[in-house]
């Protein structure tokens, strides 16, 4: 009699497609779906991945692969789906952050800029300033 484990070895080795006998539901300690999880995983391949919340709660115990008939390495394609989805929303938050940040910089760079406003006496030094120094430029052409 063969283990369930090696049959997949028997014929040929490697992986080979999902028979969908459910042994892997069964052996599941956090009563996922590896069936879905690894559908969702090649799926992602494509650009798409649902179910994100779902491969977090998976353990990566590793007992759907013992159980599979097929010898699909599911915890090891869910731990290698746990890194692009964890990439994806790191670039996701750095999107979303940077985005926010242009909005901020277009809604400052629309605003009129505030004119400094000074005191009687400042404006009263600075036009002494400029005419002392038009002064200085011609001397014989008073301000």
């Amino acid at each position: 009699m063969f283990e369930i484990g090696k049959l997949a070895e028997f014929f040929g080795g490697g992986e080979s497609p999902c028979v969908r006998c459910g042994a892997c539901l069964a052996a599941c300690p956090a009563n996922l779906s590896p069936l879905r999880l690894h559908a969702l995983w090649r799926d992602s391949e494509t650009g798409r991945m649902a179910g994100e919340e779902s491969l977090d709660a998976c353990v990566l115990c590793g007992k759907c692969d013992a159980v599979c008939p097929s010898g699909l390495p599911l915890a090891e394609s869910f731990a290698a789906a746990r890194k692009i989805v964890e990439k994806r929303r790191t670039e996701r938050a750095r999107a979303e952050k940077l985005r926010i940040r242009h909005q901020n910089h277009l809604r400052r760079a629309a605003q009129p800029k505030p004119r400094a406003k000074l005191n009687p006496a400042a404006l009263a030094a600075l036009a002494r300033k400029r005419a002392e120094e038009k002064t200085r430029e011609n001397p014989h052409n008073p301000v």
